[in-house]
């Protein structure tokens, strides 16, 4: 006879632009065993602010009740497990308690696991508003995943048991290169290839890593080919750019004077993907990621940075520590355009320390981050939810 096979209801917010509530989502969808787990969906739409407001808010509210009324036909449809990957909005927590009320209704014994893969929780005080919306969908679960020490510890203080959350990390779907082509690629590197990819929020660091490579192209040392790949991006966690247009203009005129040097040379690609992102990686020798983002979790990118055997310079905000230790980074104090500049420098003098740490992250990755490492997690955290 074969095993029965279980069902689960994924639920997470979809719109565009990068999400990693829907990545870390789609991870698990696309490679579960599907002999053993079936899965259906629920998308929740986010709002499109790129079309005129009053038109984007009338299609918002259209695709959001479809998406209940979905919601509602799957009362009667055979799931064991409800996986929410949690908004952390003032409006994603009543948008999400919604479908939620509405999958559950009538349907006690479909058991919940709750995602947190933002970090705006982590800000909000115990006696809030939103601390006590957020601890009623919370207490519903049977599971909740966190991506590390900080964010398990910030839920036992607001009143979680411990032993209702349990720590998955992030992943990424790239298996990066070999050990060969990462030995290779450190024993070429004149010039020395160096990458900040992102969401462009001025507080994820593109500003003091353009403004390092500026102070840079004015010192003597080895030659430098920089990109900054990314979309600019509206964030209320920005602080320096009051406009994309402003930002725009001042990454246009900072590339200027930066490609006056003979040391260094730097472009901006607004955004790459597939092979193309693939192929930045693969030559990168020094990954740059000077975060200070409020509401940092823990970027997908520094993983597939070090899939592909890159030395990283980075912070240690949010749960980035989880994933990286000072044996695979050079982590900054500050990260003002100085401190940045001089840990570049470090690492394109110092070859050895280059390749410790290129080296020391890539065996990391295939040791502890790899796609099949998470679902193999997953599966097991589904099977114990099942039971």
């Amino acid at each position: 006879m074969h095993a029965a096979v279980n069902t689960v209801c994924f639920v997470y917010a979809t719109g565009q632009g990068f999400s990693g509530q829907r990545e870390a989502s789609l991870q698990i969808i696309n490679n579960i065993n599907k002999t053993k787990w079936s899965s259906v969906c629920i998308r929740i739409p986010a709002l499109e602010r790129k079309c005129a407001l009053p038109f984007a808010l009338i299609a918002y509210v259209l695709k959001l009740g479809l998406c209940w009324v979905q919601c509602l036909f799957y009362i009667w449809y055979k799931i064991d497990i409800i996986h929410l990957n949690l908004g952390q909005t003032k409006w994603s927590l009543h948008r999400d308690t919604i479908s939620l009320r509405l999958l559950k209704y009538g349907r006690g014994n479909r058991q919940l696991i709750v995602s947190l893969h933002g970090s705006n929780f982590m800000e909000w005080c115990a006696e809030s508003k939103l601390s006590e919306h957020f601890m009623k969908i919370l207490s519903k679960a049977k599971l909740i995943t966190v991506l590390g020490n900080r964010q398990l510890r910030k839920l036992i203080s607001i009143g979680i048991q411990p032993n209702n959350i349990c720590i998955v990390p992030n992943t990424c779907t790239v298996s990066g290169i070999s050990t060969g082509e990462v030995i290779s690629k450190h024993n070429n590197s004149n010039p020395i290839h160096i990458l900040h990819l992102s969401s462009l929020i001025d507080t994820k660091g593109f500003p003091s890593y353009l403004e390092a490579l500026l102070l840079l192209s004015k010192d003597s040392g080895p030659r430098i080919e920089a990109t900054l790949c990314g979309p600019l991006t509206l964030s209320p966690f920005a602080s320096r750019f009051s406009s994309n247009q402003m930002a725009e203009q001042w990454i246009i005129d900072t590339l200027a004077a930066i490609n006056r040097s003979s040391r260094v040379k730097a472009v901006w690609i607004p955004g790459a993907t597939g092979t193309d992102k693939w192929e930045l990686y693969k030559r990168t020798h020094i990954f740059v990621l000077p975060t200070s983002y409020k509401v940092e979790a823990q970027p997908i990118v520094l993983l597939e940075a070090m899939a592909h055997g890159c030395a990283l310079v980075t912070t240690r905000v949010g749960e980035i520590d989880a994933i990286v230790s000072s044996m695979e980074a050079i982590f900054l104090d500050s990260t003002d355009a100085t401190t940045v500049a001089s840990a570049i420098d470090k690492l394109t003098i110092d070859e050895v320390l280059r390749k410790e740490l290129a080296m020391a992250g890539f065996s990391r990755f295939k040791k502890e981050f790899t796609l099949n490492s998470y679902v193999n997690r997953w599966e097991l955290l589904l099977k114990e939810c099942a039971c």
